[in-house]
Parts: C-alpha cells; sequence; structure tokens
C-alpha cells in the first residue's frame, strides 16, 4: 500500500511537470524500488517463525500461537500513530535542511516509542496471562503461551523502537542500509532455523 501511494505521488508530479526525463524517472523509480524490497523483506522475516512454528507443532498448539499473534498485532499498531507522525515531520525537516530540529523531532519520536513501547512490555510481563485468560477466557492457552506472548511483546518492542530507524533512512534516502540490514537479517534466521 506504501509504495502504492509513492508511486501514484510520483505519477501525478510528472503529469504536471513539463520537463520530465529519463533520468528523473528512473530516481524517482529507483527509490520506489527500495522502498518495495525493503518492505518485501520485513515482511517475509516476520512469515518465517510461523512457517518453522506450524512444521514443528501440532495444530491445536499452532492455534494459541496464532491467538498470541493477533494479541501481538495489536501491540505493534500501538506505535504506528507515533511513527506516522514522525515520518512526514523528519521527511520536511530534512529536505528543509533544518538539522537541529530534525535532531529534536527525532529524540522526541524517539522517546515516546521507547516509553510506549516499555510501557506495554511491562504491563504484559507482569500479567500476560491474566490478559489472555480475560481475552480468551481458555485457562490452558493463558499458561501455555503467557511466556510466548511476553518474548514477542519485547520483539515487538524493539521493532517498534527501531522503526524510527527507517524513517530517518527514508528521509535520508539511505534505504540500501534497512535493505541491507534486512537481508543479513533473514539469512542469520533461516541459519539459525537449519541448526
Amino acid at each position: 500500500f506504501f509504495t502504492f501511494n509513492i508511486f501514484s505521488i510520483v505519477i501525478s508530479e510528472f503529469r504536471h511537470a513539463k520537463d520530465v526525463t529519463i533520468p528523473s524517472i528512473r530516481n524517482e523509480l529507483r527509490f520506489g524500488i527500495k522502498i518495495f524490497l525493503a518492505s518485501l523483506f520485513s515482511i517475509c522475516i516476520y512469515q518465517v517463525d510461523k512457517i518453522l512454528i506450524l512444521s514443528s507443532v501440532e495444530l491445536k498448539i499452532f492455534g494459541y500461537f496464532g491467538f498470541v499473534m493477533i494479541f501481538i498485532g495489536g501491540v505493534q499498531m500501538l506505535a504506528q500513530p507515533i511513527i506516522q507522525a514522525a515520518s512526514p515531520k523528519l521527511l520536511r525537516l530534512h529536505n528543509l535542511d533544518k538539522f537541529n530540529e530534525f535532531e529534536s523531532s527525532l529524540l522526541r519520536f524517539f522517546k515516546m516509542l521507547t516509553l510506549l513501547s516499555f510501557l506495554v512490555f511491562s504491563v504484559i510481563l507482569s500479567s500476560g496471562e491474566d490478559i489472555l485468560l480475560l481475552w480468551s477466557g481458555n485457562l490452558e492457552l493463558a499458561h501455555s503461551m503467557g511466556i510466548i506472548l511476553s518474548i514477542y511483546t519485547l520483539a515487538f518492542c524493539f521493532t517498534n523502537i527501531g522503526s524510527i530507524l527507517y524513517v530517518v533512512l527514508y528521509a535520508k534516502d539511505r534505504l540500501n542500509y534497512h535493505l541491507t540490514g534486512t537481508l543479513i537479517f533473514f539469512i542469520s534466521i533461516l541459519i539459525c532455523c537449519i541448526f
């Protein structure tokens, strides 16, 4: 969806431009492809653990795991309003060369994400089983998946905090670093899963 929006913005800008050249289209297309590939690899990484768990556990346990993943998806969505607010502001400040404001805004968004993420993690760590029991009404699910909920919440807290770095790379047009890091992470996950 995000990549589609970028392409529609690029196309609308080129419709109104009088001096459209092939190199200018090539630069915009290269940037859009970087965003697309970074998103594609991130989605693949988030699905690897589910595929591996599906192949190694029985269907009932995988159903419990899927229930926890739905809950974790909600935890990850808590940070999205902050990230969505940070993206255009940081991009605008960077393009206007207001680096002091860029740094102060970046620190403010980083502090908000860190505070929100660790507040959510501390609540789930202290009462994850109770939350699952309250939400599902299933005592077996709450006991067996409480620790998995805590571990995944911690991982997504770090993912939420790290997502502000993606916004900075996006603002500075350095998505190739994000793409390289995602590929290294994906390869390391595959190696760990094989062994």
